[in-house]
Formats: structure tokens, sequence, C-alpha cells
């Protein structure tokens, strides 16, 4: 192709729409959380697919699924949209709105479901990744409690939460409708309200 034919298709490409070649903050923050989740000692951490709606300013992860290395602890997600996505300047972000569905997490002898999750005005801080003890799998919680309780929230809801537990023989159920949670932050609650609440505890001995 001669110098001229070069001039010309270097004229029109400047003509056409340019794709993205760099992915948004959001997309970046989130495959960041991941890895660090994943670099994390006794942890692992992976998921399927992620994609950013620029009309919407809304990023969907799908399938993510955390867990310790060894028998504890797992906790999976069919899908997370994060919407208004905004980094913080101590290494934490902002969204207007996260949103999850499919969640399921077990924990030793407790196994924990949640559905229609929303969080509305959620700031997250730079939170510190933690090694799971599995001699010590409590204090590991604990270890990411303190983590959460750095957050804050103008409000949030809850679709449905169940909590089954399995000890020996014996298996109980609590499960909780409409759970909606207004100001979140320093760890205090402002209000918090619930629906319907079922439990089911039935006795070994029948």
């Amino acid at each position: 192709m001669g110098f001229r034919h070069h001039a010309l298709a270097l004229a029109v490409a400047s003509l056409l729409p340019q794709a993205a070649s760099a992915e948004e903050p959001v997309e970046a923050a989130i495959r960041e959380w991941v890895a660090a989740i994943d670099a994390a000692p006794g942890w692992s951490a992976g998921f399927r697919g992620l994609a950013y709606d620029p009309a919407s300013d809304a990023a969907t992860l799908s399938g993510l699924a955390v867990q310790t290395d060894v028998t504890g602890v797992s906790i999976g997600i069919e899908t997370i949209v994060v919407t208004g996505f905004v980094e913080r300047a101590d290494g934490g972000f902002s969204a207007r709105s996260v949103t999850a569905d499919g969640i399921a997490a077990k924990a030793g002898f407790a196994n924990v479901a949640i559905a229609d999750l929303e969080l509305d005005g959620l700031t997250v801080p730079a939170m510190q990744p933690f090694a799971y003890d599995p001699e010590k799998p409590f204090t590991t919680m604990m270890r990411g409690y303190a983590e959460i309780l750095k957050a804050s929230l103008e409000s949030g809801r809850i679709g449905s939460l169940q909590i089954i537990e399995q000890f020996e023989d014996v298996t109980s159920r609590v499960s909780y409708e409409h759970i909606k949670i207004d100001g979140f932050a320093e760890g205090k609650i402002a209000s918090i309200c619930s629906g319907p609440l079922r439990m089911e505890a039935p006795s070994p001995q029948g």
C-alpha cells in the first residue's frame, strides 16, 4: 500500500468512533477486589463474568465464588450489580446502589441464603484482607465483621433471609422476610424492621 493509501486509511480511521480499550474504574475495582481475596492466605475467589453498562452506569458481576482453602467457609453470589461507583481517596469506594441476588453462604454447621438484597448510599473504606484460621473459625468471622463495620449505608433492604443450622441429627430453620434497614454508620443502625418471622426447631426426641 502506497503512502497516499496509508494517509487515507488513517484519515478514515480517525473519523470512526473508537472503542474503549480500558476498563471502567468500577470493573477494575471489582477485579482487584476479587484478586485481593484470592491472594489472602487461606482464601480462594473467582467469578464467571463481569460487564459494564454505560447507559445505567452499572457493573454486573456474575457467579462470584469465595471459599477457604480448607473446609470451613464458602460464599456464592449469583449476581451483584454496582451502580454509580465512585473511588475514594482512602482506597475505598461509594456507590449509589448495590444489589445482589442468589446469595448462599456456609460456615461450619450454619447455612445462610439471601435473596433480593439492595443497599443504597453505600460507602466502604479500604478494608484489610485477613487470613482464615481453620483452628479458630469464629475468630476469623469476627475479623470479617470488624471490617464490615467500617462501612456506612443510607438504607438497605433484604427480600428474604434464611438461616439453616444442622447439628448432629437436628435441623433448625429461621427465616425472615422484607427486612429494611435505615441509617447504618459506625456499627450502629438507626432503625430496622422486618416482615414475617418463621422458626422451625424440632426436638431430637420427636
